[in-house]
C-alpha cells in the first residue's frame, strides 16, 4: 500500500498484461448493451467520472475501465455478469476502494461493477444472533445498526468507516479485535453471490455449519475471482459488560514481541493486542494525543473485557508475565473518554503517517513465537536499504503491518521501498508465516506467490479457480503470478500428430494422445484443442507441429475416445488437410464433416480453420481465418460458428 504524496510519474514495478483491443474497440457496443440492463445514474461511462475508480489504496498503480455498473440489486448484477459473460468482457467487482493490495484496480477492457448501491440492512434476528445486508453496507453501519439492541460485529478494520462489507468477504479482513473474535471467515455464516454466467447461488446460513463442502470458507477471501457478493448473513455478538485497554511500555521491540508471545502461550486470550514501536507512537502520538509514552521503544495496546472483577484478574495476569518481560510502563484507562482516544490513535495510524511520509504498509503473518527475532530482522532488512521503518500490527495473532517510509519524488526510494517490503514478506514465509494476513494478495503480492507455493500449490489453486470462471474473465490479473496460466483456461492446450519431425501413424496414436488429453483436462470447463496436419508441415507452438494425412480418421478416433470428458467444446484444424486433401474448405462447407464430428458425440463450439491453427486461434475465439487454399468462407461461418 502506497499513502502520502505519491506522484503518478512514479513508474510501478509491477506488471499488468496489454489490454485486448478487439475488446476497447466494442466500447460504444459494450457500453450500449449495458445501458439495457440498469438505470442511467448507475452507469458510469464518461473518463471524468470514472477516475473515482481508476485505483484503490494501492495509489501507485492505476488503469481506467472500461465502464463502471453499479447495481441496485442482485438481479441486476445478474443480468450484468451474464451480459459480459457472453460477450466475453473481463469483469473487476469492487467494494468501497480501500484495498491495499490493489485488489479493485481495474484494466482498460474490463468493466469495473461495484456494489455501492446495495446499501440495505435487510433483517436482524436477535434469536439467532445473526444480520443479513446487502454486500455495499459498510462495515461500521452493521455495529451501528444493532447496538441499539447490544449487539456488535466484531471484525473491525481500519478502514471500517468506509470499507464495505462486500470488500471484507473478498479479503477476508481482519482488525484490532480480531484476536478473540476471529477474522471475517469466522464471523460470515452465509453469502448471496452471482458466478460469471449470472447464476446467483446461496452459501451457508443462520446456522454454525451446513452439511457438505465448505464453499462459504472457499468464497471468503477468494478476492472477486470466483464471484460477487451481494448479501450476507453475518454473525453479531453481545457488547461485553465492560471493556479496558492498558498500555505497556517496553525498552525494545524484542522485549515487547517476548511478551506477546507469553501472553499467548500462557492461554490468555484479550479482546484486542496492539504493537507499535517508537516512530509509530511518536507519529500517532502527535496526530490523536491520546497520551502515549513518548520515552519507550515499543509499545503494547492490551484491551480485556467482561465484568470488573473478570477485568482485573486478567490484567492482573498479563501485568505479571509484562513485567516479567522488562514492562516499564504501565498505563490503565480510566474512563471511555481516554480508551476512545487510545483507539483513535491506533485506527488512524495510517493515515496519521501518511501525513509525514510516504510509505509502503506490508501485511504478513508470523507464528508469535517468531516476533523478537522478526522484528530485529525487519529493522536490520530496511535499515540496509538506508530507509526507516514504523511498525504497528495485531501483535496477538502475529500479523504484521510494517511501514517502510521513503520518498516518492525519488524512484530509487521507492524501488528500494518495494525490494525492502518484498524481503520483509520473504522473511515472515521463512519462518513459518505467510504473505498476506488480511490484505490480500491483488497484485502488490501476486508475483511472491511463488514463494509462498510450489508450481503444484498453484496449479491446484487455478484449477478451483478455473471451475468457477473456466475463461478467467473475474478479476483476472490479481493473485496469481501472469507467467504460468496457459494450462489453465487463459490459453489452450495444444495437441499435435506429430513431434520433433518424426511422422506418426494417427491411427495407431490416438489412443495415447486422448488419454493425454484426458489427464491434462479433466479439470478444464472449456479447454480447447487443436489438431495439426495434412501434407504441410505447420508450425504450432515451441517446435511442436504436424505432419501428415489422415486426419479425418485421427479427429474421429480422437473425438470417440474423449466423449466421456466433460467440458471438450471445441476443435481447431488447419486447412491443409483434415480430410487428406489440400483444399478441405468445401468438404466442410456441405457439412459432411461436421455431422460426422457430432455424431461421435463431440459437438463443437467453433471449427477454427487457418493455414496456422495457432494463428487462427491467436486471432479470436469462434473466429473462422481462411488459409490461403480456402473458399466458401461465407458458408463456413454460416454453418460452424455458433
Amino acid at each position: 500500500m502506497y499513502r502520502g504524496r505519491l506522484h503518478d510519474n512514479i513508474m510501478s514495478a509491477i506488471a499488468f498484461p496489454e489490454p485486448d483491443l478487439a475488446t476497447v474497440q466494442r466500447r460504444d457496443d459494450i457500453i450500449a448493451g449495458l445501458a439495457r440492463l440498469v438505470a442511467p445514474e448507475c452507469l458510469i461511462t464518461s473518463k471524468d467520472e470514472m477516475r473515482a475508480f481508476e485505483t484503490d489504496a494501492l495509489t501507485a498503480y492505476r488503469r481506467m475501465p472500461l465502464a463502471v455498473v453499479l447495481p441496485r440489486s442482485t438481479d441486476e448484477v445478474s443480468a450484468v455478469l451474464r451480459y459480459c459473460s457472453t460477450q466475453r468482457v473481463k469483469v473487476v467487482p469492487r467494494g468501497a476502494g480501500t484495498s491495499l493490495a490493489g485488489g479493485a484496480i481495474p484494466q482498460e477492457d474490463a468493466v469495473v461493477i461495484g456494489v455501492s448501491k446495495l446499501s440495505r440492512i435487510l433483517e436482524f434476528n436477535r434469536q439467532n444472533r445473526t444480520v443479513r445486508v446487502e454486500a455495499g453496507v459498510t462495515n461500521l453501519a452493521v455495529s451501528a445498526a444493532v447496538s441499539p439492541e447490544g449487539f456488535f460485529y466484531a471484525p473491525d478494520p481500519s478502514s471500517q468507516l468506509a470499507c464495505t462489507i462486500a470488500g471484507n468477504i473478498a479479503m477476508n479482513s481482519g482488525g484490532a479485535h480480531c484476536l478473540k473474535y476471529g477474522v471475517t471467515t469466522n464471523n460470515v455464516l452465509g453469502v448471496k453471490v452471482v458466478l460469471i454466467d449470472g447464476t446467483i447461488v446461496e452459501l451457508g446460513g443462520e446456522a454454525l455449519d451446513v452439511p457438505g463442502l465448505d464453499l462459504l470458507g472457499l468464497m471468503v477471501g477468494s478476492e472477486g475471482q470466483l464471484g460477487i457478493v451481494t448479501e450476507a448473513t453475518l454473525r453479531v455478538i453481545p457488547i461485553a459488560e465492560g471493556a479496558r485497554p492498558v498500555l505497556f511500555g517496553f525498552d525494545s521491540s524484542e522485549q515487547a514481541g517476548a511478551a506477546v508471545a507469553a501472553i499467548i502461550a500462557a492461554g490468555i486470550i484479550p479482546v484486542a493486542m496492539e504493537f507499535m514501536d517508537r516512530p509509530a507512537i511518536e507519529i500517532c502520538e502527535a496526530f490523536a494525543k491520546a497520551g502515549y509514552p513518548l520515552d519507550v521503544e515499543a509499545m503494547l495496546i492490551i484491551e480485556v473485557e467482561g465484568s470488573d472483577a473478570e477485568i482485573d484478574a486478567s490484567l492482573a495476569r498479563i501485568i505479571e508475565i509484562a513485567r516479567a518481560h522488562g514492562v516499564r510502563v504501565i498505563k490503565e484507562s480510566q474512563s471511555a473518554m481516554e480508551t476512545a482516544q487510545i483507539w483513535k490513535g491506533r485506527k488512524s495510524a495510517f493515515g496519521a503517517t501518511g501525513r509525514v511520509a510516504d510509505y509502503i504498509c506490508m501485511d504478513g503473518t508470523i507464528p508469535t513465537g517468531q516476533l523478537p527475532f522478526v522484528l530485529r530482522r525487519i529493522s536490520e532488512i530496511v535499515a540496509g536499504y538506508g530507509l526507516r521503518v514504523a511498525n504497528v500490527f495485531h501483535a496477538g495473532d502475529g500479523n504484521l503491518h510494517p511501514l517502510v517510509l521513503f520518498n516518492a519524488n525519488d524512484p530509487a526510494d521507492q524501488a528500494k521501498a518495494e525490494a525492502a517490503g518484498n524481503d520483509v514478506l520473504r522473511l515472515c514465509v521463512e519462518v513459518g508465516g505467510c504473505l498476506t494476513g488480511e490484505h490480500g494478495v491483488g497484485i502488490e503480492k501476486r508475483d511472491l506467490m511463488t514463494v509462498q507455493f510450489s508450481a503444484v500449490d498453484l496449479d491446484q489453486q487455478m484449477r478451483v479457480r478455473a471451475a468457477f470462471d473456466p475463461e478467467w474473465l473475474l478479476n483476472p490479473v490479481k493473485v496469481f503470478p501472469l507467467e504460468g496460466r496457459t494450462a489453465w483456461g487463459v490459453e489452450p492446450v495444444i495437441l499435435s500428430d506429430a513431434i520433433e519431425g518424426e511422422a506418426r501413424d494417427i491411427g495407431r496414436m490416438h489412443g495415447a494422445l486422448a488419454r493425454e488429453v484426458a489427464l491434462k483436462n479433466r479439470p478444464f470447463t472449456k479447454p480447447v484443442v487443436i489438431l495439426s496436419g495434412g501434407e504441410t508441415t505447420v508450425t504450432i507452438r515451441d517446435g511442436i507441429y504436424g505432419k501428415g494425412g489422415r486426419n479425418t480418421e485421427f479427429l474421429l478416433s480422437f473425438a470417440h475416445d474423449i466423449t466421456g470428458i466433460a467440458g471438450i467444446d471445441a476443435l481447431a484444424a488447419d486447412t491443409d488437410g483434415i480430410d487428406g486433401s489440400e483444399d478441405n474448405a468445401g468438404a466442410f462447407a456441405d457439412g459432411e464433416s461436421l455431422a460426422r464430428i457430432r455424431a461421435a458425440g463431440v459437438d463443437p463450439k467453433a471449427l477454427l480453420v487457418g493455414h496456422d491453427a495457432w494463428t487462427a486461434f491467436n486471432a479470436g475465439g469462434d473466429l473462422f481465418v481462411p488459409g490461403p487454399t480456402g473458399t466458401n468462407v461465407n458458408d463456413f461461418r454460416a454453418i460452424l460458428v455458433r
